[in-house]
């Protein structure tokens, strides 16, 4: 699945065309709200403000929306993310 222009809206599934890191990486430049799917099926919204891909543990750090303190959730535990958010450079 190609990477569309405009992100806002974009339901995608990685694939070979466009991987996890992918994902993760254009969720972190992303400037709205983001929907991460975990394997178990838990949505987590929020805003992506970091991500390690390089660590012993590659994860993402999210403020997700209601919580006062930021969230990490490993890479391998996340099925997809969906911007889902009104991107605010747009």
């Amino acid at each position: 699945m190609p990477v569309p222009e405009q992100l806002e809206g974009w339901k995608p599934e990685p694939d070979s065309e466009c991987s996890l890191a992918r994902l993760v990486e254009l969720a972190f430049d992303y400037r709205g709200d983001t929907t991460v799917i975990k394997h178990d099926g838990e949505e987590l919204l929020g805003f992506v403000f970091n991500h390690k891909p390089q660590a012993a543990e590659p994860c993402l750090q999210m403020y997700q929306k209601g919580q006062p303190t930021p969230l990490s959730v490993p890479f391998a535990a996340i099925r997809t993310i969906h911007f889902t958010g009104k991107d605010t450079a747009a």
